[in-house]
């Protein structure tokens, strides 16, 4: 998903995915959940390898982070 577009047209703002990707941040960080283990959500207009891939990428970065991941 390098392609992902996170952002509004104004650059300053973030579209769908991008709040997404904001919410399985915090959902990881506040729940020390780790988001590439959540429970695939029916209701995100994604599809289940798009979630995933978000979620994986969440995780490797909060855990390359010792100071932020949940693990």
């Amino acid at each position: 998903m390098r392609n992902a577009k996170l952002h509004k047209d104004d650059g300053n703002h973030a579209c769908y995915a991008g709040n997404v990707l904001t919410a399985m941040t915090f959902s990881e960080i506040n729940t020390s959940q780790p988001a590439d283990t959540m429970k695939i959500d029916p209701t995100i207009y994604f599809s289940e390898q798009e979630e995933a891939v978000f979620g994986q990428g969440v995780s490797e970065v909060l855990d390359f982070d010792a100071g932020w991941g949940a693990r």
